[in-house]
């Protein structure tokens, strides 16, 4: 798994954006099953999925 991102600040706003992707990681969707856990046989460990996160913050 990994994970790129990057952190933008423009007072008062900040912006937080990452991109993550890897095989047979269940935070990215690698368990299908309701167990949490990723095994060989899990239907999506040997693809490879993404998932994009994205914050946004206002300090006032």
């Amino acid at each position: 798994m990994n994970t790129t991102g990057a952190l933008f600040n423009a007072f008062p706003f900040m912006v937080w954006a990452d991109y993550t992707w890897g095989k047979n990681a269940n935070i990215i969707g690698g368990a299908t099953n309701g167990t949490g856990f990723t095994s060989a046989t899990s239907e999506n460990s040997e693809k490879w999925m993404y998932r994009v996160n994205l914050n946004i913050g206002f300090s006032f």
